[in-house]
Parts: C-alpha cells; sequence; structure tokens
C-alpha cells in the first residue's frame, strides 16, 4: 500500500464501505449526525476519524465505532458529548483526541482521564 493512497481522506461513507480495503482516513464531519453508520465498524483498516461539527452524544457512537481497533487519531470536538464513552479505552494505539466545543462539565477532567489511559495520547479541549 503506497504512503498516497494511505493520505485520502474518504468523505462519503458508502464508497468507503465500497471500498474499505484502501480507507485509512475518514472524514464525516459537518454531514448532521445523530448517529453513526451501522456499518463503520466494517472499516478495520481506519486509522484517522473526524466526527466533528456534528449532533452526537455518547450514545450515538454505536457498537460498530468500537470495532475500529487501529485508530490513532479521533475529532469528536463540536458534538454534544457531555461524558466520553468508556469504550475509548478499546482504542490502544489512540495518539490523538480532539474534544473542543462539547457540553461537558469538567473538560479538563474528562482530558486528564484519557491522559491517565494513554499517557502519550495528545488530547485537544
Amino acid at each position: 500500500m503506497s504512503d498516497e493512497s494511505r493520505a485520502v481522506v474518504w468523505k462519503d461513507f458508502d464508497k468507503a464501505l465500497e471500498n474499505r480495503s484502501y480507507v485509512f482516513q475518514l472524514d464525516l464531519s459537518s454531514q448532521s449526525l445523530k448517529k453513526l453508520p451501522d456499518d463503520i465498524g466494517k472499516l478495520n483498516k481506519v486509522t484517522a476519524v473526524n466526527l466533528s461539527q456534528n449532533d452526537l452524544t455518547e450514545s450515538d457512537l454505536g457498537e460498530d465505532f468500537f470495532e475500529l481497533h487501529n485508530l490513532t487519531s479521533l475529532d469528536l470536538s463540536h458534538n454534544r458529548f457531555r461524558h466520553l464513552p468508556p469504550c475509548l479505552c478499546m482504542f490502544l494505539e489512540l495518539q490523538r483526541l480532539d474534544i473542543r466545543g462539547n457540553d461537558f462539565e469538567s473538560p479538563l477532567q474528562q482530558a486528564d482521564m484519557i491522559r491517565d489511559l494513554f499517557p502519550s495520547c495528545e488530547v485537544v479541549y
């Protein structure tokens, strides 16, 4: 797999699903999502997901989302999260998490929780 193909950012979920062997970056930002597509877990090579500027809460991610075991970068900014889902601990490779612009009572506390789980993870809050 070339570095060039890894650099492609897929914005159309259906096309990404059809080409899932080649999908490493998925951008579903600004799509007014209230829940994630059911088959998102089939994109098992994805390393970066941008879900920013949607209408998501922690309960809208769905179980399939946590099948993305290769995830290193996750953008949850500007949604309606009040808490981080406990299942984030499934992302053992997580290196960057953006949680800005959500409804957290204590963004710093949420960031500290992630840093405790993933000491090398950059948390933007």
